[in-house]
């Protein structure tokens, strides 16, 4: 059976917390792409991911802790903190 390794893939990230939803509104397209794309709940510290139209259905939740990822062609999405650890490492 043939066996394969994940590329290297450079994202830009940023943790979910209760204290920096501005910062994560900025990353996600500023307070213009609120609820077009993204959604934040300031009480709770959800912030919720709209699909891209047909990639997927529903909505990822990021909650306080977790992390939202944006990848090289824009793809956002959010991942635990345990995971986010596992798979990256900060270079910069």
């Amino acid at each position: 059976m043939a066996r394969y390794r994940a590329k290297a893939v450079e994202v830009k990230a940023v943790q979910v917390r209760s204290d920096n939803l501005r910062k994560v509104c900025d990353f996600l397209g500023g307070e213009e792409r609120r609820n077009l794309d993204f959604s934040i709940n300031y009480s709770t510290g959800r912030v919720g991911i709209l699909p891209i139209s047909g990639v997927r259905d529903g909505v990822t939740a990021a909650f306080p802790g977790d992390w939202v990822i944006k990848g090289p062609q824009g793809e956002l999405t959010a991942i635990t903190d345990v995971l986010f650890r596992a798979k990256y490492e900060q270079i910069g």
